[in-house]
């Protein structure tokens, strides 16, 4: 028989059962130390009776006493069987085992839905660290990419600018061999009408000339 005697009242954590009548102790965290205190169903010559006690999920030895009374200390959470075996006054030990089975609950920091709840925010956390990198890898990949469309802008335009000289070079050469010879003819005062065509055509002449300056310098 287990005698609790710190809890006697139908109040406590064990509900309306006294501690005698309980196949099992359900407790939370911060009730952790036990002292359990049992005696044998014999009445006569009691102090001849010897015990043994023993908490699986603690160790698995045996412990031999005179006293009727097992104290455990600071129990973790977690599943315990309070196993118990007495001798009568002849020192004959019983065949039958008493068990309790023990219950420690944990603190709600260590539960398993607490557990669950640090994954789903760790989860959340590895998540946005990903989301991050990836933007970044992103719009690392998008300056990298704006800069070859820069660099390829850049070519054509020198391409463009070289393709432009050679041009304008080939037509500066000719304009210039043409204006010269008709600067001269119009300084030889030539007659009104030979006179009147040459200045159109050299007029002309210098229009694309000017353009091709224009041109050029754009």
């Amino acid at each position: 028989m287990w005698r609790l005697p710190a809890c006697k009242s139908t109040t406590t954590p064990f509900g309306e059962l006294p501690p005698q009548a309980l196949d099992r102790l359900d407790l939370p965290y911060d009730q952790n130390f036990l002292t359990v205190e049992f005696s044998a169903l014999q009445f006569n010559k009691h102090t001849k009776n010897r015990y043994r006690y023993q908490l699986t999920g603690l160790n698995g030895a045996w412990v031999e006493n005179s006293r009727p009374v097992a104290v455990f200390t600071d129990l973790r959470p977690g599943s315990y069987t309070l196993r118990l075996i007495t001798t009568n006054t002849s020192g004959i030990w019983s065949p039958h085992i008493r068990t309790l089975p023990i219950t420690i609950r944990p603190l709600w920091l260590e539960t398993w839905w607490a557990y669950v709840l640090y994954g789903l925010m760790i989860g959340g956390i590895a998540y946005a660290l990903f989301r991050n990198y990836a933007n970044r890898v992103r719009m690392e990949q998008r300056m990298l990419s704006n800069l070859r469309e820069a660099e390829q802008l850049r070519a054509l335009d020198a391409m463009k600018t070289r393709f432009f000289s050679n041009v304008t070079h080939e037509f500066r050469t000719p304009l210039t061999l043409i204006l010269s010879p008709m600067e001269q003819l119009l300084q030889e005062d030539p007659e009104p009408c030979i006179q009147r065509r040459v200045s159109v055509a050299e007029t002309q002449a210098r229009w694309y000339a000017g353009m091709i300056r224009i041109g050029f310098v754009e």
